[in-house]
């Protein structure tokens, strides 16, 4: 929410880099369509009275209503969250993600991927990432990647029953 406000609210470098991630997240994850994404406070009223909040909305085109980011899917809120951290790092950053795949259908997993691997404006930050995952779907969305290394660790113990691992490409 805060991350978002000041965005919104910064030196025109910021701001014009958080309308740049609003078109990449219409174009590449809402059908081209033009979204404004907005962390904004709503005063609720509930039966204790009032029940102040902050909220991140979404106004997607084409729609009438704004929606809250938390009525849209578990899979789109990931989406938005994952990416808003990834485009919004400085160039030449390491991006550590730890199970991408939750929360997101293997569908949007690919798409995921794709993005990180292939966008071309992703490409040009020159980011790097490590990521963890168990999901078997996702290692094998990797394996025609020519640009991905895939490192399995396993568990070993030495004389001393210290913990160590096994790291294999």
């Amino acid at each position: 929410y805060r991350e978002i406000l000041n965005a919104r609210n910064s030196k025109r470098e910021t701001r014009y880099k958080f309308e740049k991630f609003q078109d990449f997240i219409g174009e590449n994850f809402f059908d081209g369509k033009k979204i404004d994404i907005v962390a904004e406070f709503k005063k609720e009223y509930n039966l204790d009275g009032k029940n102040d909040n902050e909220i991140i909305s979404i106004d997607i085109e084409g729609e009438t209503e704004s929606r809250d980011l938390c009525d849209l899917g578990d899979g789109i809120q990931a989406l938005i969250i994952l990416m808003y951290k990834i485009f919004m790092a400085t160039d030449n950053s390491l991006i550590y993600i730890d199970e991408p795949e939750l929360n997101l259908h293997p569908g949007m997993q690919r798409l995921f991927l794709e993005q990180i691997t292939t966008n071309k404006v992703l490409e040009e930050k020159n980011l790097n990432y490590v990521i963890t995952t168990h999901s078997n779907h996702f290692l094998d969305l990797t394996i025609e990647k020519e640009n991905v290394s895939i490192y399995s660790f396993s568990p070993r113990s030495n004389e001393l029953n210290d913990k160590q691992f096994n790291i294999r490409n």
